[in-house]
């Protein structure tokens, strides 16, 4: 089985929608992180995460 360039080209393709779903992954683990330290640290839930929309 020959393997072109259209296959190379869709499989880095596909690697790239990877690394951008893993970097925003570690984004949002970061931002995760940084909000449980300043609840820890005593901040209220409202100031971490804003005041829910009413319903």
């Amino acid at each position: 089985m020959a393997i072109d360039q259209d296959f190379f080209k869709k499989f880095e393709d596909q690697i790239l929608v990877l690394e951008g779903i893993e970097k925003a992954v570690q984004e949002g683990i970061r931002d995760a992180k940084q909000k449980l330290d300043r609840i820890k640290k005593g901040e209220s839930m409202d100031e971490v995460f804003g005041v829910p929309p009413k319903k």
